[in-house]
C-alpha cells in the first residue's frame, strides 16, 4: 500500500483523510489504488481514470460483481467520513475528486439513482444516506469545508454556470412528491444545506424567482421548502412569498408561512396591503395570515377592516380570525393535578421483606427447573440448568430493591431467563402482598425482571425523543399493578408509576411511547381520568404530535397511531390548553376527513362552541357549512334548527339544501314548509333540461314500473320518476334524503316496493357485470326509500358474495338499509352488526343499527325485540293462500317449518297446480307469496336463534311483559321459546325464583309441569345450568326426556366451575398445545360463531378467531399458531390460549359465569378428538 512519504500532499490533506482515500479504493486490485490516491492528493497524470473505468462494469447487483471478481460499490458511509475529514478549500483538488467518481460511476448506471450527472453524485456522497433523514426541522449535517462558495468555483472550473447549483436546487423536476423517494430531491436538499447556500442563492435571485412564479404547485411548494431549509430571510423575495402564503393550495400557503415567520415585523405590513387589495380570495387568507404572524398585535387593523370589507367570504374570514383573538388572548386555565407522595431513593424493607423475596425467588427457580426439564431440547438448549438461588443472590436482590440504581438492577442477571416467564406474574402478585413496599420497589423489580429496560426510541427524527421501555403486555402483570396503584392514588395512579421512573432516572414519557403506538395497550384500562392526570402533565408529547401533521399523510405506522391518539388524550385532559384550541378548530373545519371528527369531539364541550358553530351555518364557503351541520347534528343541538331554517330560506347550494334537511329531520324538527308536490313537476323538468347523466346511460329509465299517488291514484309523471333517479346519482349518498322518502310515502305501497326493487336490481346488474357502479351508488337511496322485504333477500345475497371482493359496495347497502322501515331490513342490519366476518362492513352495520335506535329513541336491544318480521302470519302462526276458487292454509310447525293444508284440512307437500277454474292472477301471487314467505321465515329463524343464543352466554335480561308481548307473542319466536327454559329472577336476586318453559297453549310451566305465573315487572332470563341448582337441572333434563324433545341448544346444560386459583388468569389455557387440520378448525370455529381475525383474513395470515358478544361489549378471542388463508395446503394448525377482551384482556373472574362456562365448552367441542403436540 502507499506510504504517506511518496505523497507530496501540497494541500495538507489530514492523516486521517488520506487514510480513507487508501481504504475507499482498496477495493481495487494493485496498481490502481496506489495510483487513484497519488493522483487524488497530488494531481499529474490522470491516465489512471481510463484504467479505473476499464475496470468497472455495468453488473445489476452485488452478487453479478462478486461472481465475476469486479470490486464492489463505493461506500456513502466511508466516502462521507472522508469529506467531513477534509479542511483545504483548493479547487483543483476537488475537481480531481469529482472527476474520479464520475468516471468510476459512469459504467454503473444503476448504482446512480436516475443517471444523476457528476455534481448530484458528489452531492450524494455528502452524506450517509444509511443514516440520514431528510426534514425541513433537521437541516443535514455536511462538510463544513464543503460550501455553496466552493460548488460556484468548482462549477467555474468545469466550465459550467456559475447558477447550476442554484437550479439545481430550486429549479429541480420533481417527478415524485416524496423526496424520500425522489433522487433528484434528495439531491437538491442536499444542495440546500450547504453551508454558505443562502448567501451563494441571493447571486442568482432570478432562479428563485423563476421557482417562485412557477406553474406547476409541487415546484413551488419545493422551492418555498428550500428557501425553508437554507434558512432564507424572506425580505428578498418579499412580494413573491405574500403571494405564496395567501395562494389557494393549503399546503403552499403552510410552506410559505414558514419563511414568513423568520421576519414577521418587517412582513406584517406586506400581509396587510394584500388583506386591503388582493382578490376576494387573497384577502380572506390574508386575514389568516395575520394571525399567524403578528397574534393578538392585528385586532385593531381586522376590526378597522372589516368595517369596509363588502365580501361575504372575505367578512367570514376576518370574523373567525376575531374569534381565535379572542381565544388566544383568554386566560389560561390552571391544571391542578392531585399532589403525589415524594418517592425516596432509599427506601429500606423490613426483615419479613426478606423472607417474601426468598420465597419468591425461589418459586421462580422451580417453575424455571421445571420448565428447562421438560422442554429443554425443543425451546432451550443454549440455556443452563437453573441453580437455585443462593444467599448472596437473594441478598443482592434485597439491597437492589432497597437502594439499586437503575442500571444495578438491570445488571444482575435476568432472573431464570425466559424459563420462569409463564410464572412471573404470578410471583409478582405475591410481591405486592409486601405491605411496607413502596413505588421504587415496584420498578425496581420490574427492572430485575427485565420487564422495563431504561433504553429510547425517537418518535420521528424531526421531532422529540419519546422513549420506549415497556416490554410486557401481559394483563395480569397490568392487572395486578394497577389494582396496587389505583389502592395508593386512585386519581393519579399512572403518575405515581411515573414518579417511581423518574426517581430512577427513567424517563417519564417511557408509559406515553407504548400507549401512543398501541391503542390497545394495557395502561388505557387505567381509567380517563388516571390517562388524562399522566398527559397533562406531560403537554411536550402532545405539542410533538402535533408537529407530525394528519395521520393519513404520515409516512410510519407507529407514528399514524400516536397522531391518531393525540385527540384521545386531548378529550381527557382536565382542562384544554390555549395553545392547542387554534389548532383544534383548523383541523375540525379544515382538517383532513379522518381526523376532523377526532377533533370536532374535543371541542364538542367546550364553552362557545355551540354559538361559534351556530354563525358558520351562514358561512359563505359550502365546505364549512357541510361540516358544521354534520357537527351540530352529531351534538343533537335542537337549538340550530332556527340556524338551519333560516339557512335553507336563503336558497342554499343544492348539496347544502339537501345536508340542512336531513339534520332537521334528524332533530325532529317539521320539513313540511320546504316541500310542495304542486311544484315538483316543475323541478323535475328544470333539473332534466340538461338531460340524462352519461354515467346513468346504462339504466333503463324506459322501464320503470308506473307509480300512482297513494290520496288520489293518479299517476306520479314520468319525470319525476327520472328525476328521483337522477337527482339521487347527482347527491351521490345512498341514503334517502328527508325530501325523497316524504314524497315517496305518498306513493301507492305496492307501486313503490315494485320501483324500488327494479332500481336497486338494476344497480346491482350493472355492478356485477361491469367493473363497478359504486359511483352510481345514489340511486340506491331510491331504493332504500322504495324498497320492501323483497329487497332484504337480494341485499343479503350480494353482502355473502362479494364481502371480500366489492367492499365500498357492501357499505353503501348498508347505508341505504338504514333508512328503510321494513323490520326485515332492520334485522339484517342486526345480524350483520352483531356478527360477520368482514369487521368493516359489522362496524358500518353497527353504526347503522345505532342510527336506527337513537331515531327511535329504542336501545339495540329493544329495537331488535320489536322489529322481528312476522313474515306475513297472524298470531296464531298461519295465512291463507287464495286461488280465487279455493283457498289453502299454511301453518308453522314446532321446529318452525312451514307446511300446507287444504280447505278439508289435508296435508299438501306443495302447492297445487291451477285448474281451469282459478284465477290466474291470484294463483301467481299466491305462489309469489308462498316461496317468499319460506325465504324470509328461514332468515328470521336463523337470526333470532343466534339472537337467543348470545343471549343465553350473556344472560340477557327482560321484563317479563316485554317478553311476553315481543317474544311469547310472535307468531316465529314463540316456537323457539318453547324450545328453552326460562328463569326468573327479583330484582336484585343472584339465584331465580322460578323457572319454566312455555307451552304451545301459551300457559307456562315448571318442570312439575305446575302452571306458572309471573309478575309483569319480573326480570326474565334464558336458565343455565351454571345458575341452577343441581337437583333443578336436573328435574329439567328429566323434563326434556319426558317429552322426547330436544332443547334448542344443548349448552343450556353445561357447567364450568373456575378453580379459584385460576381467578386472575386472564387467559383460558386448558386446551392450549392440541392440534388440529387448518381446514377442519376452520369448520368448527364458524359452525360456532368464531370468524377469523378480519384484517388477517383479508391481507395476511389468520392468528386468531374471534367472537363477539355485543350486548355485554365482550370479545372472545382464540389464538392459533397460524394460517394463511390464501393457501390450499392441508396442515396442522396448533391451538394457543383463549381470552377476553374489552379494551384489555379481563380476567377470569370478571367473565360472567355463564359465557364462561359456554365457551369453555365451546374450545373443547373445537379441540375435541384431536392429537396433543408439544409446544413449541
Amino acid at each position: 500500500m502507499i506510504q504517506d512519504e511518496h505523497l507530496d500532499n501540497r494541500n495538507i490533506l489530514s492523516e486521517e483523510a488520506i487514510h480513507l482515500i487508501v481504504q475507499d479504493f482498496g477495493r481495487y486490485q494493485d496498481p490502481i489504488p496506489q495510483a487513484v490516491v497519488k493522483y487524488l492528493v497530488d494531481g499529474g497524470d490522470d491516465s489512471v481514470l481510463q484504467q479505473l473505468q476499464s475496470r468497472y462494469m455495468p453488473w445489476p447487483d452485488e452478487r453479478s460483481m462478486q461472481s465475476h471478481n469486479w470490486p464492489p460499490a463505493p461506500s456513502y458511509e466511508l466516502r462521507s467520513q472522508m469529506l467531513h475529514c477534509l479542511t483545504t478549500q483548493d479547487i483543483e483538488f476537488y475537481y480531481r475528486l469529482t472527476r474520479t467518481y464520475a468516471v468510476e460511476a459512469e459504467n454503473l448506471q444503476w448504482y446512480r439513482p436516475l443517471s444523476l450527472d457528476w455534481l448530484s453524485l458528489f452531492l450524494f456522497f455528502l452524506v450517509d444516506f444509511g443514516r440520514v433523514t431528510f426534514s425541513l426541522e433537521q437541516p443535514l449535517a455536511l462538510p463544513p469545508a464543503i460550501t455553496a462558495h466552493l460548488i460556484e468555483s468548482l462549477l467555474l472550473r468545469v466550465g459550467e454556470p456559475a447558477d447550476r447549483l442554484a437550479r439545481l436546487v430550486f429549479l429541480a423536476d420533481i417527478q415524485q412528491a416524496d423526496p424520500q423517494q425522489c433522487a433528484v430531491c434528495r439531491a437538491a436538499w442536499i444542495g440546500a444545506s450547504l453551508p454558505e447556500f443562502s448567501a451563494h442563492s441571493l447571486k442568482h435571485q432570478p432562479v428563485i424567482q423563476a421557482a417562485l412564479t412557477h406553474t406547476a404547485l409541487e415546484q413551488r411548494v419545493h422551492a418555498l421548502d428550500m428557501l425553508t431549509l437554507c434558512q432564507m430571510s424572506p425580505v428578498p423575495f418579499a412580494s413573491l412569498l405574500v403571494d405564496r402564503a395567501t395562494a389557494n393550495s393549503k399546503i403552499e400557503r403552510a410552506a410559505a408561512l414558514s419563511i414568513l415567520q423568520r421576519d414577521s415585523i418587517a412582513m406584517t405590513p406586506l400581509v396587510q396591503a394584500k388583506a386591503q387589495s388582493g382578490k376576494a380570495p387573497e384577502r380572506a387568507h390574508a386575514a389568516r395570515l395575520l394571525l399567524d404572524l403578528a397574534g393578538v398585535g392585528t385586532r385593531v387593523f381586522l376590526e378597522e377592516h372589516l368595517q369596509v370589507e363588502q365580501t361575504a367570504s372575505v367578512r367570514d374570514a376576518i370574523e373567525q380570525v376575531l374569534i381565535d383573538l379572542a381565544t388566544l388572548n383568554a386566560p389560561e386555565a390552571e391544571i391542578t393535578l392531585s399532589p403525589l407522595p415524594t418517592v425516596a431513593l432509599e427506601a429500606p424493607l423490613p426483615r419479613s421483606a426478606y423472607e417474601a423475596i426468598h420465597a419468591v425467588l425461589m418459586q421462580l427457580y422451580e417453575s424455571a427447573q421445571a420448565t428447562y426439564e421438560a422442554h429443554q431440547y425443543q425451546q432451550y438448549p443454549d440455556v443452563p440448568l437453573p441453580q437455585p438461588p443462593s444467599p448472596e443472590f437473594v441478598d443482592r436482590v434485597y439491597h437492589c430493591l432497597q437502594f439499586g440504581t437503575a442500571t444495578e438492577c438491570l445488571a444482575i442477571a435476568p432472573i431464570y431467563h425466559r424459563l420462569a416467564h409463564l410464572q412471573a406474574a404470578t410471583q409478582f402478585r405475591q410481591l405486592l402482598q409486601i405491605p411496607e413496599l413502596e413505588v421504587i420497589h415496584v420498578v425496581r423489580w420490574l427492572l430485575l425482571l427485565q420487564l422495563l429496560s431504561i433504553e429510547s426510541q425517537v418518535l420521528s427524527s424531526p421531532c422529540k425523543t419519546i422513549p420506549q421501555g415497556i416490554h410486557w403486555k401481559e394483563s395480569e402483570i397490568n392487572t395486578d399493578l394497577q389494582r396496587w396503584c389505583q389502592q395508593r392514588q386512585p386519581d393519579s395512579s399512572l403518575r405515581y408509576l411515573t414518579s417511581g421512573f423518574e426517581a430512577l432516572g427513567i424517563p417519564g414519557e417511557t408509559i406515553a411511547w407504548k400507549m401512543l403506538t398501541w391503542e390497545e395497550f394495557p395502561f388505557w384500562s387505567w381509567g380517563d381520568r388516571a390517562s388524562g392526570e399522566y398527559f397533562a402533565e406531560h403537554l411536550s408529547i402532545l405539542d410533538t404530535l402535533f408537529e407530525l401533521g394528519p395521520f393519513p399523510q404520515v409516512y410510519f405506522t407507529h407514528e399514524q397511531s400516536a397522531r391518531r391518539q393525540l385527540f384521545r388524550i386531548l378529550a381527557l385532559l382536565p382542562t384544554l390548553p390555549v395553545r392547542f384550541i387554534l389548532p383544534l378548530w383548523d383541523i375540525a373545519l379544515n382538517g383532513v376527513q379522518a381526523e376532523m371528527p377526532l377533533a370536532q369531539r374535543c371541542l364538542d364541550h367546550r364553552p362557545g362552541t355551540q354559538e361559534r358553530l351556530h354563525q358558520l351555518v351562514a358561512h359563505s364557503d359550502p365546505a364549512i357549512q357541510l361540516t358544521v351541520i354534520q357537527w351540530l347534528t352529531h351534538l343533537k343541538d335542537h337549538t340550530a334548527i332556527s340556524p338551519f331554517q333560516a339557512a335553507l330560506r336563503r336558497q342554499p347550494t343544492s348539496t347544502v339544501r339537501d345536508a340542512l334537511l336531513r339534520a332537521l329531520e334528524k332533530l325532529g324538527a317539521s320539513i313540511d314548509e320546504f316541500l310542495d308536490r304542486s311544484q315538483l313537476l316543475q323541478e323535475a323538468q328544470v333539473g332534466l333540461q340538461k338531460g340524462i347523466p352519461k354515467a346513468l346511460s346504462w339504466f333503463a329509465f324506459d322501464a320503470l314500473p308506473p307509480v300512482h299517488w297513494q290520496d288520489t291514484a293518479a299517476p306520479v309523471a314520468p319525470e319525476i320518476l327520472t328525476w328521483f333517479v337522477v337527482q339521487s346519482y347527482q347527491q351521490k349518498n345512498p341514503e334517502p334524503s328527508p325530501v325523497l322518502r316524504q314524497y315517496i310515502k305518498l306513493w301507492n305501497e305496492t307501486d313503490r316496493q315494485q320501483f324500488g326493487q327494479i332500481v336497486l336490481e338494476s344497480w346491482i346488474h350493472q355492478d356485477t357485470q361491469a367493473k363497478s357502479a359504486i359511483k352510481e351508488k345514489g340511486i340506491l337511496s331510491v331504493a332504500g326509500a322504495c324498497g320492501g322485504a323483497a329487497m332484504v333477500l337480494v341485499i343479503n345475497h350480494y353482502l355473502k358474495t362479494y364481502f371480500g371482493k366489492r367492499l365500498p359496495q357492501c357499505l353503501a347497502l348498508l347505508q341505504m338499509l338504514t333508512w328503510s322501515d321494513d323490520f326485515a331490513a332492520i334485522q339484517l342490519l342486526l345480524t350483520i352488526a352483531n356478527r360477520f366476518r368482514t369487521q368493516k362492513i359489522q362496524q358500518a352495520a353497527q353504526q347503522c343499527v345505532q342510527q336506527l335506535a337513537e331515531r327511535q329513541g329504542w336501545t339495540l336491544a329493544e329495537l331488535a325485540d320489536r322489529t322481528i318480521p312476522w313474515c306475513g302470519l297472524a298470531e296464531d302462526g298461519t295465512f291463507v293462500l287464495d286461488y280465487g276458487s279455493r283457498q289453502f292454509t299454511a301453518f308453522l310447525s314446532a321446529d318452525c317449518k312451514l307446511s300446507l293444508s287444504d280447505g278439508d284440512g289435508k296435508i299438501l307437500k306443495a302447492l297445487p297446480t291451477a285448474r281451469k277454474d282459478d284465477d290466474s292472477e291470484q294463483v301467481k301471487a299466491a305462489k309469489q307469496q308462498w316461496t317468499a314467505t319460506k325465504k324470509q321465515l328461514e332468515l328470521v329463524v336463523s337470526q333470532q336463534q343466534a339472537r337467543l343464543y348470545e343471549a343465553l352466554c350473556t344472560q340477557r335480561s327482560w321484563i317479563f311483559s316485554d317478553w311476553e308481548m315481543f317474544l311469547h307473542q310472535h307468531p316465529v319466536v314463540s316456537r323457539l321459546c318453547q324450545r328453552l327454559i326460562w328463569a326468573v329472577f327479583a330484582n336484585d336476586s343472584a339465584q331465580p325464583i322460578q323457572t319454566f318453559r312455555p307451552q304451545t297453549n301459551q300457559t307456562l310451566v315448571d318442570a312439575e309441569r305446575n302452571v306458572v305465573t309471573v309478575l309483569p315487572t319480573a326480570i326474565v332470563r334464558l336458565a343455565q345450568a351454571t345458575v341452577l341448582p343441581q337437583e333443578l337441572t336436573q328435574a329439567w333434563q328429566q323434563y326434556w326426556s319426558n317429552t322426547q324433545m330436544a332443547p334448542l341448544f344443548d349448552s343450556w346444560s353445561v357447567v364450568y366451575s373456575l378453580p379459584a386459583a385460576n381467578a386472575e388468569i386472564t387467559a383460558i389455557s386448558d386446551f392450549a398445545g392440541r392440534s388440529l387440520s387448518r381446514h377442519l378448525l376452520r369448520q368448527r370455529a364458524l359452525q360456532r360463531g368464531y370468524l377469523p381475525h378480519t384484517e388477517e383474513f383479508e391481507h395476511g395470515w389468520i392468528t386468531n378467531y374471534r367472537k363477539r358478544f355485543e350486548n355485554i361489549d365482550l370479545e372472545a378471542v382464540l389464538n392459533i399458531s397460524g394460517d394463511p388463508p390464501v393457501s390450499q395446503e392441508e396442515f396442522e394448525v396448533q391451538i394457543q390460549e383463549l381470552y377476553f377482551w374489552r379494551g384489555c384482556q379481563l380476567s377470569l373472574a370478571e367473565v360472567p359465569p355463564v359465557l364462561l362456562s359456554i365457551v369453555w365448552h365451546e374450545l373443547q367441542a373445537i379441540t375435541t378428538a384431536v392429537q396433543t403436540i408439544p409446544s413449541s
